[in-house]
């Protein structure tokens, strides 16, 4: 079974929604019953809501929407959606893949976290258990809900959000998928962090 599909979508009309929606039952079904789906959606120049029409149409399909992130590029002056989706309401995610520093006074020694809805976490020492819940370390938080990309072009983008993807919804030697992988990026990144790449047949 496999543990995280990541792919990159360019809806453009309404079909194309149903077409992609279609396309991610078989991925459903595939994914471990604690897997997720890390989604890159892009919009047209004129928007047309579709990043929010294709995580809804998801959701009817019994996907839970767990996160919408705003991937953020400076360098060519747009913003693309990256949902993280999941099978169930528990799921396998590794915070520690994805915590950030700190770089405001806002984050406080012993600053509590949030399980976000996960249900596996590593056993770091340095991390401590306080009435069930984590807390992090001076310097260190969780990622928030807008993500810094460095990228000069779409590609670049997606694959540093794969990147994230990769470390946040699997662990080494896990499985991941793209069944939309045209540049072969999911599966450059997947092997270059650990993970074996298929494609679901």
């Amino acid at each position: 079974m496999m543990q995280t599909c990541i792919t990159l979508v360019n809806p453009r009309t309404d079909d194309d929604i149903t077409a992609i929606s279609a396309s991610l039952d078989t991925t459903h079904e595939a994914l471990n019953d604690d897997g997720t789906l890390w989604l890159m959606v892009t919009d047209t120049d004129d928007p047309q809501g579709y990043p929010w029409k294709l995580a809804f149409s998801l959701r009817s399909k019994g996907w839970w929407l767990r996160q919408d992130i705003i991937s953020s590029v400076s360098q060519y002056g747009h913003h693309h959606y990256f949902f993280m989706l999941a099978k169930n309401s528990q799921y396998y995610y590794n915070y520690e893949g994805l915590q950030e520093i700190a770089t405001t006074g806002n984050d406080k020694i012993g600053q509590e976290t949030s399980k976000f809805g996960g249900n596996k976490y590593g056993d770091n020492p340095e991390y401590i258990l306080h009435s069930g819940k984590r807390w992090v370390p001076t310097g260190f938080r969780n990622k928030r809900s807008v993500w810094k990309i460095q990228a000069d072009t779409l590609l670049e983008e997606y694959e540093r959000l794969a990147e994230y993807a990769v470390k946040g919804g699997s662990d080494i030697g896990h499985i991941i998928t793209d069944p939309f992988d045209t540049w072969e990026i999911t599966q450059e990144v997947a092997t270059n962090l650990g993970r074996e790449f298929k494609q679901i047949t």
